[in-house]
């Protein structure tokens, strides 16, 4: 966990000089991948906090919710495995093709692009992988979809 809160000290520090140094990642989503809650609380540490989850995209199915990264980040788990990803990040980050780098993912133009939505599909290891924006030029949230 404490090399988590270092590279998110060091993007902060980034994000707040508005520096043109390249971008650091603040979590690798592709260590996440396939991962059960055991390797995923190895890689990010406790979670925050842990609940049964049966809302979409879980219903019935065996489903629970572990929020990291002071409540930044919440991971579904289906069936033990991570199946969908929300980071809301608390720094400012720019609504760009590029800020997927600070999920450790490479930029590729996006399969669907919008004011307020860059979507990707099938998405190196994953299913898709979205960026919403607020209503100005910073991002809302990231929503990762692994295997729904």
């Amino acid at each position: 966990m404490g090399k988590i809160i270092k590279i998110i000290i060091i993007v902060t520090a980034l994000l707040l000089n508005n520096c043109s140094e390249p971008i650091m990642a603040i979590f690798d989503i592709n260590l996440l991948v396939n991962a059960n809650d055991e390797k995923v609380n190895d890689i990010l540490g406790k979670p925050e906090k842990s609940e049964k989850f049966t809302k979409q995209p879980c219903g019935k199915d065996n489903c629970f919710l572990n929020v990291y990264l002071n409540n930044q980040l919440e991971i579904i788990f289906l069936n033990d495995k991570v199946g969908r990803i929300t980071f809301t990040p608390k720094n400012k980050i720019k609504f760009k093709e590029n800020s997927i780098e600070y999920l450790g993912l490479k930029p590729l133009k996006p399969t669907t692009e919008t004011k307020t939505v860059l979507r990707w599909d099938n998405f190196y290891n994953l299913q898709e992988v979205a960026v919403f924006k607020l209503n100005n030029e910073y991002i809302d949230y990231y929503l990762i979809r692994v295997t729904f």
